[in-house]
């Protein structure tokens, strides 16, 4: 078997030492999808599944522990 070519080292150095941002992942893309499809959605909602959303999302401004809110609903939307 075949050694690395300097070519292929090149390469792989210059994609080992790429930044990459969050924007750049899978993670942060599904995120924006699931933005858009939320976005969407609210505009089928009714006036009370809009009006608990917005009580769920002022109670995510105000905790101080955001990753501990639960914005699913027992009920669908």
């Amino acid at each position: 078997m075949e050694g690395w070519s300097v070519e292929e080292e090149d390469e792989l150095n210059k994609l080992t030492n790429q930044k990459i941002t969050m924007g750049d992942t899978a993670l942060a893309r599904h995120q924006s999808l699931i933005e858009r499809q939320m976005g969407n959605s609210i505009k089928n909602m009714s006036k009370e599944k809009r009006d608990e959303l917005k009580r769920k999302l002022e109670d995510v401004d105000d905790s101080p522990d955001k990753s501990q809110i639960n914005l699913t609903s027992s009920q669908s939307c």
